[in-house]
């Protein structure tokens, strides 16, 4: 960006939310009339700082708020140090500010701790239209991220969590009330997910939110409505995880790392029978820091020094004999930190290896250290055989939980250890557990794949730990894939699906048809909805059609209040109706009711991509057919051929007017019947008396609500 002419505040509000949208890092430079400078420093597309007249922060952007125009220009000179603590602002708190959103909406509200994540604006809350403009984009880079709600439904079903969540996303953005939210929450739930993901769903939100330590409602609905940028491994997946690592066998260094990286992260985690591993832990990742310990009553400390432990406090007593006290204690909350300034006397010289010994000499019960059941040979297997059907019938959090079971009770399990590999949604969890299995067996066929397609993903992923599965190859993706990058199928039906050549692997999806129909006569109901589904777009990628098409009809009587699975039958056949490709007559319900609520097409003429696509996704949500036309030109093209039974259509538009172009339609002979809403953002009575005099059917003031039009299309399409 590199400006000498003035600009307007809308204008360089609008640069700004660029460079924020393209990740950019440097310096943009605002030079007001007088001379003087504002500086938005950028590092990675966040705002770290904001200088204005000798101020920062909340005054500095108070006063640019004040500018009229001033030019613009931007430096790619490095990034300074981040400065966020002392700001206190979120990029997109920056923006609030800076449109007058924040101070209208939380008058009272002092700075909340500055959090990774923050809420998507509501671009209703402020009567300044800009407004939209400025944010509504920026939210978009959350595109290529979950949400944090949406990657919870992902960890419980895989990629279609995408087309489910899509369904309520836009409901949830404009949410500001939490008890609204809460109630949201729960229908997706109850509509989407079995009762045992149902409880999944909710103590994976619950974790969320305890893992931030949040406890004010704004706070939480921010977490909830932005970027899941970071997966927070489980507490049983930690369990496992610090239970079972192998200090001889060989796992990498930076996978232990960056299990300890999480322990810090996650803050306080309750672990039973544990301690003795995580002080491992910390001695082979050579931390440096604080370890903070309560058992009921009893708390204690110890402090580490580069993996040494070098003094252990419990009611002001220090040194070896307290270390010893602590080592036995069982049920305990603990919680890491690293920034710990204090200094430290050095009163345990011993190594942790003797004192763990010395400690368990005095153990109550040194036959055990985890406290947990074991399970014998028979029952071993029984599990595991019951998780593999779990994971391969997409119940994969029920799996996962069972899994960790059998592998605290037994770490030689390859077989467990494997399929956790395979359904596990953090990257690091998926690294221990194939170097377990690898240690633990000869890589065989199976294994070497899982490897190399671990190492495929691990090579590409940036910042996130958090993947997904494909559900038909159990290949790692990324999170927002809608096909796999090893088998090449697609997860979902998509317009884009239609115009892709696929190259799938069909032994792949051959095995895959079949697993999932094994699936289906053992578990029949709506349980099996998504075993179900991805047994219809196995079909659809080897160009099965009708095969896809009786299971998606079969998905929609099971569960006929989802209506993600509803509208992907309806693209499904309404491509089939296109292409002419027949399909055999079907009894059931489902289809004649696709069938009749497609009948009808829609053209919708509004040069605003924003507003069009919120009206489309509401007709096509309630079974229509709908062209989109963003001009008179795309409007006029082709428009006899799609005969649409209904137009929408934008009075203020590029070249020809809304009226112009319904004079045009009207002289078509075959259009002239056709009903026409005209679209407006004007309401005076001029306005009106002008659409009343048309010969256009109805007359629709923007902003309406999905509803209204609704109401309005169902009146003239009966």
């Amino acid at each position: 960006m590199a400006s000498q002419a003035l600009l307007t505040f809308r204008q360089l509000m609008l640069s700004l939310q660029r460079l924020c949208k393209e990740r950019r890092s440097g310096v943009m430079s605002i030079i007001d009339e007088q001379e003087a400078v504002a500086r938005f420093e950028l590092n990675n597309g966040l705002i770290f700082n904001v200088t204005y007249q000798s101020h920062q922060g909340r005054e500095a952007i108070s006063l640019i708020r004040q500018l009229k125009q001033a030019k613009g220009s931007f430096s790619r000179s490095p990034a300074q140090e981040s400065v966020l603590s002392q700001m206190g602002l979120s990029t997109l708190n920056v923006f609030r500010l800076l449109s007058g959103l924040e101070e209208q909406s939380k008058p009272e509200r002092k700075p909340a701790p500055q959090q990774k994540n923050q809420a998507t604006p509501e671009p209703s809350a402020s009567p300044n239209s800009s407004f939209t403009d400025i944010v509504s984009p920026l939210a978009a880079r959350g595109a290529e991220s979950m949400l944090e709600i949406e990657a919870q439904i992902a960890i419980l079903v895989g990629p279609v969590a995408q087309i489910i969540y899509q369904d309520y996303a836009q409901t949830i953005q404009h949410i500001s009330d939490f008890k609204k939210l809460n109630h949201i929450l729960e229908t997706l739930a109850k509509k989407s997910l079995n009762p045992s993901q149902q409880k999944l769903f909710q103590q994976g939100i619950i974790t969320s939110i305890a893992q931030q330590k949040l406890k004010d409602h704004d706070d939480i609905l921010a977490l909830l409505k932005t970027p899941h940028t970071k997966s927070k491994i489980s507490v049983d997946a930690m369990r496992l995880c610090l239970m079972n690592y192998s200090l001889q066998g060989g796992v990498k260094f930076s996978s232990l790392k960056n299990l300890m990286m999480q322990v810090i992260d996650i803050g306080s985690i309750k672990i039973s029978g544990l301690l003795h591993k995580l002080l491992r832990l910390i001695e082979q990742t050579q931390q440096t820091g604080l370890l903070e310990m309560k058992a009921g009553e009893k708390s204690g400390s110890f402090y580490f020094e580069k993996g040494q432990m070098v003094n252990a406090f419990e009611f002001g007593m220090t040194g070896k004999l307290i270390a010893l006290d602590i080592l036995q204690w069982d049920n305990i909350e603990i919680q890491f930190t690293t920034n710990h300034t204090q200094t430290v006397p050095h009163n345990i010289n011993a190594a942790l290896s003797d004192l763990i010994a010395d400690s368990k000499k005095f153990h109550a019960d040194p036959a055990t250290e985890s406290g947990d059941h074991h399970y014998n040979e028979v029952e071993e297997e029984q599990l595991t055989n019951k998780a593999i059907f779990l994971a391969e019938a997409n119940d994969v959090g029920m799996a996962e939980k069972l899994l960790i079971d059998i592998l605290t009770s037994n770490n030689t399990n390859a077989k467990a250890w494997i399929w956790l590999a395979r359904i596990s949604s953090n990257l690091n969890v998926i690294d221990v557990a194939l170097t377990k299995a690898s240690q633990l067996q000869n890589k065989s066929a199976a294994l070497s794949d899982e490897i190399k397609k671990f190492t495929a993903i691990k090579k590409s992923s940036t910042e996130t730990a958090f993947v997904l599965h494909c559900p038909f190859c159990w290949g790692i993706v990324p999170e927002k894939t809608v096909d796999c990058p090893h088998c090449k199928s697609h997860f979902y039906v998509s317009n884009v699906f239609f115009k892709t050549e696929i190259k799938v692997k069909t032994e792949v999806l051959d095995k895959a048809i079949q697993r999932f129909s094994l699936v289906i006569q053992q578990w029949p109901k709506a349980e099996g909805i998504y075993s179900r589904f991805y047994l219809a777009m196995a079909y659809l990628n080897q160009k099965y059609y009708q095969e896809a098409l009786d299971q998606l009809n079969e998905i929609v009587a099971l569960v006929p209040d989802n209506r993600a699975f509803y509208v992907q039958a309806q693209i499904l056949l309404q491509y089939l109706n296109v292409m002419g490709i027949a399909t055999t007559g079907q009894s059931t319900t489902t289809t004649n009711v696709v069938t009749e609520r497609i009948q009808y097409k829609i053209l919708v003429v509004e040069d605003s991509m924003v507003t069009r696509k919120v009206i489309v996704r509401t007709l096509t949500g309630s079974g229509y057919i709908v062209f989109e036309a963003k001009d008179s030109i795309e409007a006029l093209d082709g428009l006899v051929e799609k005969a649409p039974d209904l137009i929408l259509l934008d009075i203020i538009l590029p070249g020809k007017s809304g009226y112009e172009i319904l004079s045009e339609i009207k002289d078509m002979p075959s259009l002239r019947g056709v009903p026409v809403v005209m679209l407006t953002s004007r309401d005076s009575l001029f306005d009106k008396l002008k659409g009343k005099v048309s010969e256009a059917n109805e007359y629709l003031t923007k902003p309406f609500k999905p509803d209204e039009l609704l109401a309005i299309v169902t009146k003239y399409l009966k």
